[in-house]
């Protein structure tokens, strides 16, 4: 099954969603299903996901797996595939780099993550179902339940699911819709009011106080850690945004630019650090220029090799932040856009078998329920 006949398959079956990403619901349980890999007529590979109250224990997934053997693993839970934009439209076209898709929740031990195989699209439907089923069956003799809980406000009586959080689950309608309008109302202030110049220079300083701990270690230990030069982008990145610098595509390009900048003025505080706790003199920037100008005229190479390590380190800094770094107004929009877009009353969102109370906490007395009639099928 490719990604086609996938899109088609969880379509038919009501799930909201785009080509490699839906949401649904199976007997009130609301799940997420996407697209890993998989060919036409060949294996087909998806990662399924249900958000819980509390940690999913080792011995429930033992449990699962058990039941399929071969066919369901549990799934390394990430950045890159937690989260993506599971919607159409514009909200679909702004799908952007694995980075900048990083889940709210990543590595959440709530958030069951399932890997489930099978070697056609009939199979794969059963393999979903028969999963889903047991996951009902199951989770609630392991203390787990779908939390009731809104994530916007934190208060029960939800009434709709939506993705949110980085997965899909109840919420109220009208926080979900109030956030997304809150957001955009926040971004087009931003664009009207914020400053590039006032930004610039929030970055700069931003930049210079996430450089200090590079500056200390080399100075102290003569010793350079490429995790530290992470510190320097999102510094600026955090800076220019403080100083209400305007959030626009424009960016990303002066944060890497400052960073870049920040090289020389990093080996400056490295050579006054030394001065100063050395030999108790201040090394101006004037005789640091100096002796660059010098080193560069008589031993190029020993400036280059100098700087193009410190470059490096700082790419590799610039690469592990690169998802936060590279964020605008507009990209926060469009993940609010995206939740709202998701809504789905909880009831509209039921499986056309016999009525069920959401799974939330188990209330002191339940009145009985119906037995189901018929096989169940994911759904929204």
């Amino acid at each position: 099954m490719d990604v086609r006949e996938f899109s088609m398959l969880m379509a038919q079956r009501g799930c909201v969603g785009n080509e490699k990403n839906y949401c649904g619901s199976f007997n009130n349980y609301p799940f997420t299903a996407r697209f890993l890999n998989g060919k036409t007529g060949g294996k087909t590979t998806a990662l399924l996901q249900v958000q819980f109250n509390k940690k999913v224990p080792s011995k429930m997934t033992k449990e699962i797996r058990k039941e399929h053997r071969g066919q369901v693993s549990v799934y390394k839970v990430n950045r890159s595939t937690t989260t993506g934009y599971l919607v159409g439209g514009v909200v679909g076209a702004a799908i952007a780099s694995a980075n900048s898709n990083a889940g709210e929740n990543a590595g959440d031990t709530a958030l069951l993550s399932l890997s489930i195989t099978a070697r056609s699209t009939e199979e794969f439907a059963n393999l979903l179902d028969s999963v889903l089923n047991q996951i009902v069956q199951i989770a609630p003799g392991y203390g787990l339940f779908i939390p009731d809980a809104c994530p916007v406000c934190a208060q029960p009586g939800c009434d709709s699911y939506a993705y949110t959080k980085g997965s899909y689950r109840a919420v109220h309608a009208h926080c979900v819709q109030a956030n997304a309008q809150a957001k955009q109302a926040k971004v087009d202030k931003n664009l009207r009011e914020g400053s590039y110049a006032l930004g610039i220079v929030g970055a700069i300083l931003g930049a210079i106080v996430g450089a200090l701990p590079s500056i200390v270690l080399a100075a102290m230990a003569n010793y350079i850690l490429a995790v530290l030069f992470a510190l320097v982008p999102l510094g600026a990145y955090y800076g220019y945004k403080w100083f209400k610098g305007k959030m626009s595509k424009g960016v990303l390009g002066i944060i890497i630019l400052i960073s870049i900048l920040m090289v020389p003025v990093m080996q400056y505080g490295e050579f006054l650090m030394d001065e100063i706790v050395n030999y108790g003199a201040f090394y101006s920037p004037l005789s640091y220029f100096y002796d660059i100008s010098f080193a560069l005229s008589h031993n190029a190479s020993l400036v280059v090799v100098s700087w193009g390590q410190m470059l490096f380190f700082m790419a590799i800094g610039l690469l592990i932040v690169g998802g936060i770094i590279s964020r605008t107004g507009q990209k926060d929009v469009l993940d609010t856009s995206f939740s709202a877009a998701t809504l789905r009353p909880i009831n509209a969102a039921a499986q056309p078998t016999a009525p069920q109370a959401m799974p939330t906490a188990p209330p002191v007395a339940q009145a009985p329920v119906a037995e189901q009639t018929a096989p169940p099928q994911a759904n929204i």
